[in-house]
């Protein structure tokens, strides 16, 4: 607490721990855990702060090239699914919660309620504003004022999103952000598809590549090609050093195509659990800062149920596991420093990955983002003990290469020491 390491003050065990501090000073206090086995490995982190007799004040923003909420590095993982929403009757959003699904895109409707609810479960909401923004096509800066002035000193507010049709909006999209910046800096303003970016604080783009009717070919690496690379290039000739967030496919096209219809899928639900899986990856070796889940869906007729990716275990199971594994690689994956001291030797043009350096630890992602076997060979500067995180698998004591099987479309996470 607040710098001071009280482990040998508090009550542990399996539910987690207790901790009485009587003469605590009145102001702002922060709690930092972190859960460790006996060996010393260590798990999840968690930090909160608490204020007595002041105000909390929450912020979140780009600092350092590093998104932080309330001065600490984040990485965000998101969703949009009506489903998954503190007024659904089947406990999706609590699931998605504790898998490590830390915010949801929010609409303006009841968002002061909203924010309430996502708070008890522990996430944040990406606030929509596009509604409100319209109204100042007639000179009405008013519906925009209210509604940012509603929520700007909400701790579970993360910032505010809108999105944009064409270019043909951009006067708006100007006017609503320097309102909405001006009425709160503390929090930042995203604005979805490439085009927009340019008046965002990150580039929020978006992929939907399976299924595609645009995409016959159902390739995970149009992600790079057509949405990633174009916003990287103009973030690179901005130079202003902004950050890009991913929005990857969660929806089945014959499902959204298809609303108020109760639908066979033939050959099941796409993208699949290893798409899924791989197309979130795939982003992350490219180095985006932020995903989210975009699972829309529409209601089945006569039902209270929504046809949605919740509605398919294997997809929803993977979405979790997925939030589960970046929650743990998100120290990283947030401020972690990009180096080259690992190189693959074999299955080059298959094999997509990115290196980053945190705390002494190099962490290697690596995808395949082919449908066919890959057998890659790495090869490193210094002998290496690795381990295979998420597999339970570790090299044979240190080792300068290795070679290791990917089956089409998977993931393999390797980290080691620095020293």
């Amino acid at each position: 607490m607040d710098g001071v390491d009280l482990t040998d003050r508090a009550e542990i065990d399996s539910e987690g721990f207790r901790l009485s501090l009587s003469h605590l000073t009145r102001g702002v206090h922060q709690v930092r855990v972190s859960v460790a086995d006996k060996a010393g490995n260590v798990g999840n982190r968690l930090s909160w702060r608490f204020g007595i007799d002041t105000p909390v004040k929450s912020t979140s923003g780009i600092d350092g090239g590093v998104f932080r909420v309330d001065g600490d590095p984040y990485f965000p993982v998101g969703i949009y699914a009506s489903s998954v929403s503190p007024s659904f009757h089947l406990p999706h959003i609590e699931a998605a919660a504790k898998a490590g699904i830390n915010y949801k895109l929010a609409g303006e409707h009841n968002i002061v309620s909203l924010l309430d609810e996502l708070q008890q479960y522990g996430m944040k909401g990406l606030v929509h504003v596009y509604y409100a923004s319209h109204d100042m096509r007639r000179g009405d800066p008013q519906p925009l004022t209210q509604l940012v002035e509603s929520v700007r000193s909400h701790p579970a507010n993360l910032g505010w999103w809108n999105e944009f049709s064409s270019v043909n909006e951009s006067s708006m999209a100007t006017d609503a952000y320097d309102l909405i910046r001006e009425l709160d800096p503390d929090h930042p303003v995203l604005y979805m598809l490439s085009w927009a970016g340019k008046f965002s604080d990150a580039y929020f783009v978006y992929a939907y590549p399976i299924r595609n009717p645009l995409l016959p070919d159902d390739s995970i690496l149009s992600i790079g090609e057509l949405v990633l690379k174009p916003a990287y290039e103009a973030v690179a000739e901005e130079g202003e050093g902004k950050q890009v967030w991913f929005a990857s496919q969660a929806f089945d096209y014959r499902l959204d195509s298809n609303r108020g219809k109760v639908v066979t899928l033939d050959g099941g639900f796409r993208p699949t659990r290893e798409e899924v899986r791989s197309m979130n990856y795939f982003a992350l070796t490219q180095g985006v800062k932020g995903l989210c889940f975009y699972a829309a869906g529409g209601e089945i007729p006569g039902t209270d149920f929504v046809a949605d990716v919740t509605l398919y275990p294997r997809q929803w199971t993977e979405m979790l596991t997925v939030a589960t594994e970046v929650r743990y690689l998100a120290p990283t994956l947030a401020a972690g420093v990009p180096t080259n001291t690992a190189h693959l030797t074999k299955g080059t043009s298959a094999v997509h990955f990115i290196e980053l350096v945190h705390d002494d630890e190099h962490t290697l992602i690596a995808v395949n983002a082919e449908p066919e076997h890959v057998l890659a060979t790495w090869e490193f500067q210094a002998s290496v003990p690795l381990t295979m995180l998420f597999e339970d698998r570790a090299s044979d004591g240190p080792v300068q290469t290795f070679t290791d099987l990917f089956e089409p479309l998977e993931v393999h996470v390797y980290r080691w020491s620095a020293h």
